[in-house]
């Protein structure tokens, strides 16, 4: 979320609706727009209202505070092609170093 600093709206689907591994809502700042998208398949158990009120939430807890939703996985076997997260951190760093603010 490098480019989407000042976040202003969030879209996400309600509670419960099955989604591909795929796009499942979006984001929006003021210099662009973002697809959300899930590495895996499944359903939305609960999404975060509290970014309706507040969005920059998304950008200062993004992993607490700040989720998007909670979701429930139907193919488990999907988890096997993730990142670890010390790889997830290496990857984002290197998208980081790409861009410009």
């Amino acid at each position: 979320m490098h480019n989407l600093n000042a976040i202003e709206d969030t879209h996400n689907p309600g509670i419960d609706p099955h989604f591909p591994q795929d796009n499942f809502g979006a984001v929006e700042s003021v210099k662009a727009a973002s697809d959300i998208y899930s590495p895996v398949g499944g359903s939305i158990l609960e999404k975060n209202d509290a970014l309706l009120a507040r969005f920059a939430l998304l950008n200062e807890d993004p992993e607490g505070a700040g989720y998007i939703a909670k979701l429930k996985v139907e193919q488990t076997a999907e988890l096997d092609d993730l990142m670890d997260r010390k790889s997830y951190d290496e990857f984002c760093r290197g998208i980081g170093s790409d861009q410009k603010d």
